[in-house]
């Protein structure tokens, strides 16, 4: 896995074949984002399938960029991106769910942004790219601590709650440390009962605000559908 450190210089012609980039804990900021975004609209890093970022200084510009960039045709190939522990919020994610919707990585089938600040404005609108079906590869989905509350659990749920299934190969989704509620764990184990997300093996709720009532819902829909879940 190749290891780069901002400044970047991407003019090297290895990077062409590159399939692994590994930026975590880089101090990269918004601006070298924009920078990366613009050497990957360029047509740098074409074969690239992991993109590992985190633990950095990535905001709302820097993911508006790197959206912009992918909305240019750049990194096509991605299979998994992860913005783990950066500075994104709502503006950010949505930039980026946009781009998601309109199918610009269609290869997709891991997706980080624990450790940010979507909101449930951001996971609305990721839950919209999901509706149209452009995430039908995503087998990962890591949202833990993002200040996601009822309103965005229940996006999520809705959007799952499609037929054909829109999220049909989906196997983990972390969303502990959030601040979902009974309402929100409700709406997710009605989706599960009704037989969405049928490849889900491990669902994540730890530390959230949902009472016993909420959680014996979801303990019921996992022991029904043979599948693991977390809550404390």
């Amino acid at each position: 896995m190749e290891l780069l450190q901002p400044p970047f210089d991407l003019k090297g012609s290895e990077l062409f074949t590159t399939r692994e980039l590994g930026l975590q804990s880089c101090r990269i900021s918004d601006q070298d984002l924009v920078v990366l975004a613009q050497a990957c609209a360029s047509g740098a890093l074409p074969k690239l399938k992991k993109l590992y970022m985190s633990a950095n200084q990535i905001g709302d510009v820097g993911m508006q960029a790197l959206a912009y960039a992918v909305s240019e045709g750049a990194i096509p190939k991605l299979e998994l991106l992860d913005l783990t522990n950066n500075e994104i919020g709502k503006d950010g994610m949505t930039a980026l769910a946009l781009v998601l919707g309109s199918g610009a990585l269609p290869r997709l089938r891991v997706l980080m942004v624990a450790k940010n600040d979507i909101g449930d404005t951001g996971l609305s609108a990721l839950a919209e790219a999901a509706e149209k079906g452009a995430l039908a590869r995503l087998t990962t989905l890591y949202l833990h601590d993002n200040s996601i509350s009822d309103q965005g659990m229940i996006a999520l749920a809705s959007a799952c709650d499609r037929l054909p299934q829109r999220l049909p190969q989906l196997e983990q989704i972390s969303l502990s440390d959030n601040s979902i509620g009974d309402t929100g764990f409700s709406a997710l184990a009605d989706t599960l009962s009704r037989g969405a997300l049928g490849k889900v093996s491990f669902i994540d709720l730890d530390d959230n605000q949902a009472t016993e009532s909420g959680k014996k819902a979801m303990r019921d829909v996992a022991k029904a559908g043979g599948f693991q879940v977390e809550l404390a």
